[in-house]
């Protein structure tokens, strides 16, 4: 009885109008009449059934079309190479490293009566059966890049209609009594869907080692968009929205171009994708969006809302700056050392093994080659 009634404390604090309004300002101001379109958080859960039908058109196309494009341009559904079983080496493997040091090789020549470079040979085939196949990173790859395609596509006609972004001075003009446009309402409902389908497909994709930031970026963006969509900062909300996307969007063109090879197109596409996203997140995001919402409270005013929106806006800027250190890395492999090198991949060997897979499919030269991926 204690716990409900502290949940209904919480619940009517949380939903109160000195949590969500500006002082002097009520939930019947902002009701939706004939003429006018005010944002109710209830909208929101459209998302939720959205989400999992985008994630189950996802499934099916990539079991249906993307693996038959893949295939078509030659790339292998799974690796072919597989290790010889071996119970003492499975073992090791399994339960102590996956690659085990020189003392270690030793030791299992002589517990099998292999030489060094056998069992060496061993751990590096295993290793390989474990890593995910080029097929299914491709298939990742294009899904994202064709709805990253779509929602820029849609956010850049938002920006074209409103002109939320050449001005953000109209973002907070009559705030809050800001009018929600249809188009707007559809772009903030499939991009919140999107995110929270990307949240499901966290655990099934390809797993790397920002997996946690990862997972905390899409958390943060969700929060974010469902914040600016119930205190009505929708218009910000599109800027910050579509100016992600703008890099997303090359990136993962530049990993599809990698993956069927042709690593001249792909490696103008990374450049092009690096330059927009020091641009557009790591100048334009804190130094316009972030300043105009600290600047925002001479219209507003501070209120609870705000805070979170704003703390939530600055957290997006420390996850740019871990993916910017994680590009320039992957620039200076490709510019100082000729090498790719992922630097979200498990471990330098396990790239290494990778790159010696694409030259046994005929790849030829791969330096140069985009990364797995930030986003």
């Amino acid at each position: 009885y204690i716990c409900i009634k502290e949940m209904a404390a919480i619940s009517q604090w949380f939903w109160s109008e000195r949590f969500w309004l500006p002082d002097n300002v009520t939930w019947a101001d902002l009701k939706n009449d004939g003429t006018t379109t005010y944002p109710e958080a209830s909208a929101l859960l459209a998302a939720l059934p959205l989400a999992l039908l985008i994630y189950l058109i996802r499934v099916l196309s990539e079991r249906l079309v993307f693996s038959n494009i893949g295939i078509m341009f030659g790339i292998r559904s799974s690796n072919h190479l597989r290790a010889v079983d071996n119970l003492v080496l499975e073992r090791v493997y399994a339960s102590v490293s996956r690659n085990p040091d020189g003392n270690r090789i030793k030791g299992l020549s002589k517990q099998l009566d292999w030489n060094e470079k056998q069992v060496q040979a061993w751990f590096h085939l295993r290793r390989a059966q474990d890593r995910s196949s080029r097929l299914q990173k491709f298939n990742e790859t294009i899904w994202r890049f064709l709805f990253y395609f779509f929602i820029f596509m849609f956010g850049c006609q938002i920006q074209s209609n409103h002109g939320y972004i050449y001005n953000l001075k109209v973002c907070w003009q009559d705030y809050p009594f800001l009018n929600v446009p249809y188009d707007v309402h559809m772009y903030y409902i499939v991009s919140l869907a999107f995110y929270c389908s990307l949240l499901i497909s966290q655990f099934t994709d390809i797993r790397r080692k920002d997996f946690w930031v990862m997972f905390t970026h899409h958390i943060v963006t969700v929060f974010l968009i469902s914040f600016s969509w119930a205190a009505n900062f929708i218009r910000i909300g599109c800027c910050i929205i579509v100016i992600h996307d703008s890099s997303d969007v090359l990136l993962e063109l530049a990993k599809l171009l990698r993956y069927i090879k042709y690593m001249s197109f792909c490696n103008v596409a990374f450049g092009l994708f690096t330059a927009t996203f020091f641009v557009t997140r790591l100048y334009f995001y804190p130094v316009y969006l972030v300043h105009s919402i600290h600047t925002s409270t001479a219209v507003v005013g501070f209120y609870q809302s705000w805070y979170v929106f704003m703390a939530l806006s600055v957290s997006l800027v420390f996850m740019h700056f871990y993916w910017s250190i994680l590009i320039l890395k992957v620039i200076y492999n490709i510019v100082i050392r000729s090498k790719t090198e992922d630097s979200r991949s498990d471990s330098e060997s396990d790239l290494r093994e990778a790159e010696e897979d694409d030259d046994r499919e005929g790849s030829g030269n791969s330096n140069g080659s985009v990364p797995s991926g930030y986003n």
